[in-house]
């Protein structure tokens, strides 16, 4: 999540570095495993293969009913 500070060294070479920590409202860190979805939803290989895509159809659902 993190911006990152970039530098070049007399050598020539760059370097990054993640300068930043962001954190969740109650002291969470996501850095490196990202945020957790609300909702898992697996993939049915059939209906994929079938042309349905399950995970695609919920996601609509999930904003229809906002």
């Amino acid at each position: 999540f993190s911006d990152v500070l970039e530098r070049k060294l007399p050598n020539g070479w760059t370097f990054g570095l993640s300068n930043e920590r962001y954190t969740s409202s109650d002291g969470q860190v996501f850095e490196n495993i990202g945020i957790p979805p609300n909702e898992v939803i697996a993939m049915n290989a059939e209906a994929f293969e079938a042309g349905t895509d399950t995970i695609l159809e919920r996601a609509i659902e999930i904003l229809q009913n906002r």
